[in-house]
């Protein structure tokens, strides 16, 4: 395929299109995580500005999100930045992870088990137009 200029659309946008306004995408925001041992993120953060907000998972609209700087990228969490919190039709914050989605046998048991699990991202929901308002 050496020369060949390619280029696909995302399942998102796909769908998006075949959806329109039934579809939308949520921005997953994550404060801290024991289990995963992330550390509360910096007030100067988008994470650390929606933590002050509340201590209880919620939803923001993109336009109530305050301007702020990019938390430090590790491999476990990827962080908001501007451009996913302005393409988004919501924003998920998450104050405090307590566990790792996974069965108490496969639970990490140190810092090295963690592996390559991220956490936060973006995620797409298919909702009903009522939902969306």
């Amino acid at each position: 395929m050496a020369g060949l200029d390619l280029s696909w659309f995302s399942a998102g946008a796909i769908v998006g299109a075949l959806l329109g306004d039934r579809y939308a995408v949520i921005a997953g925001s994550l404060g801290a995580s024991p289990a995963l041992n992330i550390e509360a993120p910096a007030t100067s953060t988008y994470e650390g500005k929606l933590q002050k907000q509340t201590h209880l998972p919620r939803y923001v609209h993109p336009s109530e999100v305050e301007p702020a700087g990019q938390r430090t990228h590790d491999y476990r969490y990827f962080p908001l930045d501007q451009a996913t919190i302005e393409h988004a039709d919501a924003v998920l914050h998450i104050p405090t992870g307590t566990g790792a989605a996974m069965h108490p046998a496969e639970q990490p048991t140190s810092k090295a088990d963690t592996g390559n699990q991220p956490s936060g991202g973006t995620c797409a929901v298919i909702l009903g137009p009522s939902e969306l308002a």
